[in-house]
């Protein structure tokens, strides 16, 4: 069967994912925002073609995503920013598949003060069982980088399909752990103010890393990618 995305274009692998996040958080609150021409990117070098997403609620959580899609290429990388950042988790996913089947795959939860903060115990207690169950029916991922340390929690998912059947578990696990983000850590959200150097830091810490550069630079050039990522992926109204 053929479905179609919010964005009217068939649905490769992860499209489905960013559908059913639009709607779960428009249901609990969240609106949309208008986004600029710059924000939505067609035929880039790379055949890439990008489509951005802000919603944002009330209290003022922000959820952000790029999805990006060619004939080969498929990345769907969403987070959600919390208001208050000490009790709250970023919710943070970056899936990527080629030729329509998934080749690596993060989704987690992660403090903003980073995983030594007393948020993490809490983090794992809500999801060891179901990351032991997730990541024993996906192919592991390996050591994760060194720049993620200081952020991914011992529950991230961290890995390297092998196989199409584990693109369902790769959506199980999404909706999962959104789930968990949703009914245990934003029902804390009551539009106060708390951790806005952490979070800062922590988005200035992924502008630099994230790996996703390399495909946004290739596909649509240095000078706007860095505009993207310091100005729309990575950061908070």
């Amino acid at each position: 069967m053929e479905l179609k995305s919010a964005f009217g274009m068939n649905i490769s692998l992860f499209a489905c994912l960013l559908d059913h996040t639009k709607t779960l958080l428009l249901a609990t609150g969240f609106v949309q925002q208008l986004l600029s021409d710059e924000h939505e990117r067609q035929g880039g070098k790379l055949g890439l073609s990008l489509r951005s997403l802000h919603l944002k609620h009330p209290f003022g959580t922000e959820m952000r995503s790029a999805y990006l899609i060619s004939e080969r290429v498929e990345i769907l990388n969403l987070m959600i920013y919390p208001r208050n950042a000490l009790a709250v988790p970023i919710f943070a996913v970056e899936y990527i598949a080629f030729n329509a089947r998934p080749f690596v795959a993060v989704a987690d939860l992660q403090p903003a003060l980073g995983v030594g903060s007393g948020m993490t115990n809490e983090i794992v207690s809500l999801l060891k069982n179901a990351s032991e169950d997730f990541s024993s029916r996906l192919s592991d991922g390996g050591e994760l980088p060194d720049w993620a340390a200081d952020y991914f929690t011992p529950i991230c998912i961290y890995a390297r399909p092998k196989t199409e059947s584990e693109t369902e578990v790769l959506c199980q696990a999404y909706k999962h752990y959104l789930e968990v983000w949703c009914e245990k850590f934003f029902v804390h959200e009551n539009g106060e103010l708390a951790g806005k150097q952490a979070l800062s830091t922590y988005q200035h810490h992924h502008v630099i890393n994230t790996p996703g550069r390399t495909f946004l630079t290739k596909a649509f050039g240095q000078d706007w990618t860095e505009l993207y990522l310091a100005n729309f992926m990575y950061c908070s109204s």
